[in-house]
């Protein structure tokens, strides 16, 4: 049984405001320059930038923020060895509130009734760790876009958690 995560298990919307109000706050500390190019309507050029340079990579968010990030230290004064570091930082603040989850009602007791009875999998275009989250007791394995390189509802997706549970299409 396949679940995905963002606005299945929690509130995608408001766990992602919160990874940012707190991505914002530590840039304004320690990169405040920075802040400002990726606060401004410059962020987008530079996201489009970086879409067009890694389109292989256009399903692993992870990647795909950090970049961002590196590039917005980048358009200041740092080196890139300091952009680099910074954008790593950066996003290791935003990732960890963005796993910091909220989950809906029942969402957990839910999840500990099935995982008994069936091998459960976490599917998901998103980049929330299942194990970050505390929810990894409760499945067999997860698959994401990046892992994947597509999205749902890709097929590769679907055949990628099927591989990993050992079951075949029809099967399944």
């Amino acid at each position: 049984m396949t679940f995905d995560l963002d606005n299945t298990l929690w509130d995608v919307t408001q766990t992602i405001m919160a990874a940012e109000k707190l991505l914002r706050s530590w840039m304004a500390e320690h990169t405040p320059a920075a802040l400002g190019i990726y606060a401004s309507e410059q962020v987008g050029v530079i996201r489009e930038r970086v879409l067009a340079t890694y389109a292989e990579k256009r399903h692993d968010l992870s990647f795909l923020r950090t970049e961002v990030l590196r590039h917005c230290m980048m358009e200041t004064d740092m080196t890139p060895a300091d952009a680099e570091e910074n954008a790593i930082r950066a996003f290791e603040i935003f990732f960890a509130a963005r796993n910091d989850v909220v989950f809906y009602p029942n969402a957990i007791k839910t999840l500990e009734i099935l995982s008994q009875r069936y091998a459960l999998y976490a599917l998901t275009n998103g980049n929330a760790n299942i194990n970050r989250v505390g929810i990894g007791r409760f499945f067999s394995g997860a698959v994401s876009s990046a892992d994947v390189g597509a999205s749902k509802p890709d097929k590769q997706m679907f055949t990628a958690v099927l591989t990993k549970a050992g079951v075949t299409p029809e099967r399944a």
